[in-house]
């Protein structure tokens, strides 16, 4: 009892009672220590919370990591679904701020815990953070489907904290479109939204403004800010948020100052990223904002650095915008020093490029980078796309038509198959808790890989309560999706080992119901050698 009042109180404070947050973290130690002592599952769960939620600021990723896979563990042990998937949720978010690609592993159990139910929250969760999964991967329009969809659910559910999420990742999605429209409707939403939290709202409103050209509306949004100075006392997960939102208005403003106190507030924090809520919306990593105002205030060099730590954690992370956010900032920079006089940045030499394939072996090169990768399909189609340079071929000519026209009324597999990979499911649990028991970690990776597997299969075959799902109606959403996939997996293989060519194909292949391949600017002239 006194372990579940001690963390009880220390939730309290840290989420209810700003002026007393400080007593948060001490109590959530006490709880945390004599939870561990209780020998009650239930009870160290709910101390475990506590403490994660006394830590729940920027730079702390790796430690509640650790603390949801706890929680994860307690659950099982209870056989409490709901506990299982709040840790796993909160293990992803830690690995996700700690630049971690991890992340979309433990994700991915939580996504196929939460399928096998049929539970409308479930269902709304699910929505909310295949969204934020699109947005990190920078597909739109996927991301606003979902959050249309997670919208509608949230409402007939009576979901409290549905219009807090969609706020927040229309944020995220204005940033990602760089819409002038988008963004000026966004700031005027945030002021009138975000009432309880005016440094928050004012700050997004001043970066939007600001993107969207509007630099008079920008500096007033940014007076209000200044004026409460109460953002620099905000420790809590929103300030990614905010200080990444003022960052952009403080530089667009050229606000000397305001750059300076803003670099003085991120720059210990660079190797971990931003994230709003529990993986609802990816607010970049920090590096990227203190590369930004390095720059702004004339340390090219320390700018530079900066940003390329941003690009290599986007990369890791497969954050496609924030990548070109990066890629860009790194070239504005590369000019700034140029102008200065300084030494400026080495280009390599990027305008022959290699795309050969030799029975079951891809050959590429862009410049200086060499790799040899197995076959895939998705280099196969970007083969075709760069032969067609510039024009659109259909997703379907991609993927081969005839295969994709099976009936709609198939059933994507049958129930025989079904029961056995839920019985091999059942299997893999008391595997892989032997190989915890036996500390074999090989084994134990090995076993997970096999039950992601499964669970990927099974979640493509059955809808939400375990319902076999028919082939949808739409061959050509169907080619889009697997063209798509297969095109993006190609391009995350070639990133581990030719990062420039796995750049150069992010910037310019459009995927979609058409596909293209159109480089811009000095990447157009690119000579390509295509053999398959």
């Amino acid at each position: 009892r006194q372990a579940r009042v001690t963390a009880a109180l220390a939730r309290e404070l840290q989420h209810s009672v700003a002026e007393d947050r400080q007593r948060a973290g001490p109590l959530s130690e006490e709880a945390l220590a004599l939870g561990r002592e209780s020998n009650d599952d239930e009870t160290l769960a709910a101390c475990l919370l506590a403490r994660h939620d006394a830590l729940w600021e920027p730079g702390t990723g790796i430690d509640r990591a650790q603390l949801g896979a706890e929680i994860a563990a307690a659950g099982k042990r209870l056989s409490d679904s709901d506990r299982v998937a709040e840790g796993l949720l909160l293990e992803a978010n830690g690995l996700l701020e700690s630049g971690s690609a991890d992340f979309r592993r433990v994700l991915s159990r939580w996504f196929g815990l939460l399928e096998e139910r049929d539970e409308p929250r479930d269902r709304y969760m699910i929505e909310t953070r295949r969204a934020a999964v699109a947005l990190l991967d920078g597909d739109t329009d996927r991301a606003e489907t979902h959050m249309l969809e997670a919208a509608g659910i949230g409402e007939q559910i009576h979901e409290p904290d549905t219009g807090n999420v969609l706020m927040s990742q229309r944020v995220a999605l204005a940033r990602a479109r760089s819409d002038t429209d988008e963004l000026r409707a966004l700031a005027v939403d945030a002021v009138q939204w975000w009432t309880g939290a005016p440094d928050l709202a004012h700050a997004v409103a001043a970066g939007a403004y600001a993107a969207a050209g509007d630099l008079d509306a920008s500096a007033r949004e940014v007076a209000v800010v200044a004026a409460s100075d109460a953002w620099q006392r905000d420790n809590s997960y929103l300030r990614s948020v905010l200080i990444a939102h003022l960052a952009e208005a403080a530089v667009l403003l050229d606000n000397t100052d305001l750059c300076r106190q803003l670099l003085s507030a991120v720059e210990h924090l660079t190797d971990s990223c931003g994230v709003n809520g529990a993986v609802v919306a990816f607010a970049g990593p920090f590096a990227h904002t203190a590369g930004v105002l390095a720059g702004q205030l004339g340390d090219h060099e320390r700018a530079r650095a900066m940003l390329q730590k941003s690009v290599e954690t986007s990369r890791r992370l497969g954050a496609a915008v924030w990548v070109r956010e990066g890629e860009a900032a790194l070239r504005h920079i590369a000019e700034l020093r140029d102008v200065d006089g300084g030494p400026g940045s080495q280009t390599p030499d990027l305008k022959t490029a290699t795309l050969s394939r030799i029975g079951k072996v891809w050959n590429v090169s862009l410049g200086d980078e060499q790799a040899t990768l197995p076959h895939m399909k998705g280099l196969a189609d970007i083969g075709v796309l760069i032969r067609q340079r510039g024009k659109e071929i259909s997703a379907l000519q991609l993927a081969g038509a005839p295969s994709l026209l099976a009936s709609s009324a198939d059933a994507l597999i049958d129930l025989g198959a079904l029961e056995a990979y839920r019985n091999r499911l059942d299997e893999l649990e008391t595997e892989i808790d032997q190989a915890d028991d036996d500390a074999d970690i090989g084994r134990r990776e090995s076993l997970e890989n096999e039950r992601e597997q499964i669970l990927a299969e099974i979640r493509r075959a059955t809808g939400l309560g375990g319902r076999l799902r028919t082939s949808p109606k739409d061959p050509a959403e169907r080619a889009r999706k697997a063209v798509s996939a297969r095109i993006r997996d190609a391009i995350r293989r070639l990133d581990g080992v030719t990062p420039l060519l796995a750049a150069h194909l992010d910037r310019s292949i459009q995927t979609g119901l058409r596909c293209s391949y159109e480089p811009v600017g000095d990447e157009a002239d690119i000579r390509w050698d295509i053999q398959d």
